[in-house]
Protein backbone atom coordinates (compact mmCIF):
# COMPACT_ATOMS: atom_id res chain seq x y z
CA UNK A 1 0.00 0.00 0.00
CA UNK A 2 2.74 2.66 0.75
CA UNK A 3 4.54 1.70 -2.73
CA UNK A 4 0.87 2.37 -4.40
CA UNK A 5 0.90 5.80 -2.23
CA UNK A 6 4.94 6.64 -3.06
CA UNK A 7 3.67 6.28 -7.00
CA UNK A 8 0.62 9.01 -6.91
CA UNK A 9 2.82 11.37 -4.93
CA UNK A 10 5.67 10.75 -7.86
CA UNK A 11 3.10 10.76 -10.77
CA UNK A 12 1.85 14.17 -8.78
CA UNK A 13 5.19 15.58 -8.98
CA UNK A 14 6.40 14.54 -12.41
CA UNK A 15 3.21 16.15 -13.82
CA UNK A 16 3.30 19.15 -12.35
CA UNK A 17 6.73 19.67 -13.77
CA UNK A 18 6.74 22.89 -16.43
CA UNK A 19 8.44 20.10 -18.57
CA UNK A 20 5.32 17.80 -18.85
CA UNK A 21 2.69 17.60 -21.49
CA UNK A 22 -0.31 16.50 -20.48
CA UNK A 23 -1.74 16.97 -23.63
CA UNK A 24 -1.38 12.86 -24.49
CA UNK A 25 -3.70 12.13 -21.72
CA UNK A 26 -7.27 11.36 -22.56
CA UNK A 27 -10.08 10.32 -20.69
CA UNK A 28 -10.03 6.81 -20.74
CA UNK A 29 -6.54 6.97 -20.16
CA UNK A 30 -7.42 8.74 -16.99
CA UNK A 31 -10.01 6.31 -16.09
CA UNK A 32 -8.18 3.59 -16.67
CA UNK A 33 -5.46 4.54 -14.54
CA UNK A 34 -7.46 4.94 -11.13
CA UNK A 35 -8.80 1.18 -11.62
CA UNK A 36 -6.29 0.30 -9.03
CA UNK A 37 -6.76 2.84 -6.07
CA UNK A 38 -8.52 1.52 -3.07
CA UNK A 39 -10.77 3.86 -1.87
CA UNK A 40 -13.54 3.83 0.92
CA UNK A 41 -15.97 6.22 -1.38
CA UNK A 42 -15.33 4.89 -4.80
CA UNK A 43 -15.60 8.12 -6.28
CA UNK A 44 -12.85 9.13 -5.10
CA UNK A 45 -11.28 7.08 -7.76
CA UNK A 46 -12.22 9.54 -10.47
CA UNK A 47 -11.98 12.76 -8.49
CA UNK A 48 -8.24 12.02 -6.90
CA UNK A 49 -6.97 11.48 -10.63
CA UNK A 50 -8.45 14.34 -11.73
CA UNK A 51 -6.73 16.69 -8.93
CA UNK A 52 -3.44 15.01 -10.11
CA UNK A 53 -3.92 16.91 -13.47
CA UNK A 54 -3.87 20.45 -10.96
CA UNK A 55 -6.94 22.50 -11.31
CA UNK A 56 -6.74 24.31 -14.72
CA UNK A 57 -6.47 20.74 -16.36
CA UNK A 58 -8.92 18.71 -14.30
CA UNK A 59 -10.98 21.90 -14.93
CA UNK A 60 -10.86 21.26 -18.71
CA UNK A 61 -12.92 18.13 -18.23
CA UNK A 62 -15.19 19.73 -16.53
CA UNK A 63 -15.65 17.83 -13.76
CA UNK A 64 -15.33 18.77 -10.24
CA UNK A 65 -15.74 16.80 -7.29
CA UNK A 66 -19.30 16.77 -6.25
CA UNK A 67 -20.04 14.29 -3.87
CA UNK A 68 -24.24 14.51 -4.00
CA UNK A 69 -24.03 12.80 -6.94
CA UNK A 70 -24.22 9.02 -6.75
CA UNK A 71 -21.56 6.89 -8.72
CA UNK A 72 -23.98 6.01 -11.23
CA UNK A 73 -24.38 9.55 -12.04
CA UNK A 74 -20.80 10.20 -12.20
CA UNK A 75 -20.81 7.23 -14.72
CA UNK A 76 -23.00 9.21 -16.87
CA UNK A 77 -20.84 12.48 -16.90
CA UNK A 78 -18.33 10.39 -17.69
CA UNK A 79 -19.57 8.69 -20.84
CA UNK A 80 -21.55 11.64 -22.07
CA UNK A 81 -17.97 13.84 -21.69
CA UNK A 82 -16.05 11.26 -23.48
CA UNK A 83 -18.37 11.35 -25.86
CA UNK A 84 -18.59 15.05 -26.32
CA UNK A 85 -14.47 15.38 -25.95
CA UNK A 86 -13.72 12.58 -28.68
CA UNK A 87 -17.04 11.94 -30.81
CA UNK A 88 -16.20 8.79 -29.98
CA UNK A 89 -18.03 5.59 -31.43
CA UNK A 90 -18.18 2.97 -28.30
CA UNK A 91 -18.36 -0.43 -28.81
CA UNK A 92 -19.44 -2.99 -26.07
CA UNK A 93 -16.03 -5.12 -27.35
CA UNK A 94 -13.36 -3.49 -29.63
CA UNK A 95 -10.89 -6.01 -30.90
CA UNK A 96 -11.28 -8.66 -28.79
CA UNK A 97 -11.08 -6.69 -25.83
CA UNK A 98 -14.35 -4.77 -23.48
CA UNK A 99 -14.60 -1.26 -23.99
CA UNK A 100 -13.62 0.97 -21.22
CA UNK A 101 -17.55 2.30 -20.53
CA UNK A 102 -17.39 -1.25 -19.16
CA UNK A 103 -14.12 -0.49 -17.46
CA UNK A 104 -15.23 2.48 -16.01
CA UNK A 105 -19.02 0.46 -14.75
CA UNK A 106 -16.82 -2.10 -12.86
CA UNK A 107 -13.76 0.81 -11.23
CA UNK A 108 -16.92 2.51 -9.60
CA UNK A 109 -18.36 -0.80 -8.65
CA UNK A 110 -21.75 0.00 -10.16
CA UNK A 111 -23.98 -3.14 -11.12
CA UNK A 112 -25.72 -3.84 -14.46
CA UNK A 113 -29.26 -3.41 -12.79
CA UNK A 114 -28.24 0.20 -12.18
CA UNK A 115 -31.18 1.89 -14.07
CA UNK A 116 -28.72 4.88 -15.26
CA UNK A 117 -25.60 2.23 -16.19
CA UNK A 118 -28.63 0.38 -18.26
CA UNK A 119 -29.60 3.82 -20.37
CA UNK A 120 -26.15 5.31 -20.38
CA UNK A 121 -25.02 1.82 -21.96
CA UNK A 122 -28.28 1.75 -24.33
CA UNK A 123 -27.52 5.03 -25.62
CA UNK A 124 -23.99 4.65 -26.14
CA UNK A 125 -24.91 1.38 -27.76
CA UNK A 126 -27.45 2.88 -29.99
CA UNK A 127 -25.16 5.58 -30.79
CA UNK A 128 -21.95 3.43 -31.87
CA UNK A 129 -24.50 0.75 -33.54
CA UNK A 130 -27.34 2.98 -35.20
CA UNK A 131 -26.93 1.32 -38.62
CA UNK A 132 -26.40 -1.89 -37.23
CA UNK A 133 -29.92 -2.76 -35.42
CA UNK A 134 -33.26 -3.50 -36.63
CA UNK A 135 -36.24 -3.02 -34.54
CA UNK A 136 -39.66 -3.56 -35.66
CA UNK A 137 -42.88 -1.70 -34.68
CA UNK A 138 -45.90 -3.70 -34.03
CA UNK A 139 -48.87 -1.89 -35.82
CA UNK A 140 -50.31 -3.18 -32.51
CA UNK A 141 -48.33 -1.50 -29.73
CA UNK A 142 -46.30 1.43 -29.29
CA UNK A 143 -42.84 -0.40 -29.00
CA UNK A 144 -40.34 1.78 -28.05
CA UNK A 145 -36.24 0.99 -27.67
CA UNK A 146 -34.67 2.37 -24.89
CA UNK A 147 -36.77 5.13 -24.10
CA UNK A 148 -36.55 6.26 -27.59
CA UNK A 149 -40.00 5.60 -30.49
CA UNK A 150 -39.29 2.10 -31.83
CA UNK A 151 -37.63 2.42 -35.58
CA UNK A 152 -38.75 0.12 -38.86
CA UNK A 153 -36.13 -0.58 -41.12
CA UNK A 154 -35.82 -3.16 -43.74
CA UNK A 155 -32.82 -5.59 -44.34
CA UNK A 156 -32.47 -3.35 -47.86
CA UNK A 157 -31.60 0.02 -45.85
CA UNK A 158 -29.39 -2.05 -43.58
CA UNK A 159 -26.92 -2.53 -46.29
Amino acid sequence: MAAAGMKVVERRIRWHQPSFDAGYFTLEFLVRSCSYMRCTDIRDRIYALLSLLGPQASGQFGIVPDYTKSASELFSDLITLHRQLYSAKIKSFVNGRRDWAFDLRSILQLSDSDEVVQQVLAEVWMESNKDDYLVYQSAQHDRRCFGQPACTRTFSQMR
